[in-house]
């Protein structure tokens, strides 16, 4: 039975889950599925189906039901090997998974929404301050992927094999 995600009809929390998924399931020659949902559907059928009544949802064959954005991110890593196997590699994985989740995506939602939910504040004020821990955020993020590409190449050319905390695989 091929992966289920399930999500509103946007790019937003689920766009990462997407990518994991193309690319754990493609490497595994394998397919998964989405089900896609307006604000008016999901109130109306999918939040009551959902085991904690939010989105996104991931389900993985009969009997597994991942809910939340983080939790589906690490399951998948795990489940479709994107983590490494060394206790550093898991250790950089949801590093980078949680603070990719709650110091980029999460606060994006803040500009996105801004208008709605921050009123009186100025969306600039909300835009701005967002940039600023991004500016901050980026230089660390690169930094840990530069090292554990180093450490990928330096067991690379001792096991033979391609190995490293990336959470996708890839540099």
């Amino acid at each position: 039975t091929a992966p289920v995600l399930s999500y509103f009809n946007i790019v937003g929390r689920a766009e990462p889950l997407r990518l994991l998924l193309a690319d754990g399931c493609h490497s595994a020659g394998q397919r998964y599925e989405q089900t896609l949902f307006s604000k008016s559907e999901w109130d109306s059928v999918h939040k009551a189906q959902t085991p904690l009544g939010s989105t996104p949802t991931l389900r993985w064959g009969k009997d597994v039901e991942v809910a939340q954005t983080l939790a589906i991110a690490q399951f998948l890593g795990s489940t479709l090997d994107r983590q490494g196997s060394s206790e550093t590699d898991l250790a950089a994985s949801a590093t980078l998974t949680a603070c990719c989740y709650t110091e980029l995506l999460s606060p994006l939602s803040n500009v996105l929404w801004a208008p709605v939910r921050l009123k009186g504040i100025p969306l600039r004020a909300v835009t701005h301050a967002y940039y600023a821990k991004v500016i901050d955020l980026l230089p660390r993020l690169e930094g840990l992927m530069a090292q554990a590409k180093a450490a990928k190449q330096t067991k690379k050319g001792s096991a033979g094999g391609s190995v490293g905390p990336f959470l996708l695989g890839n540099d």
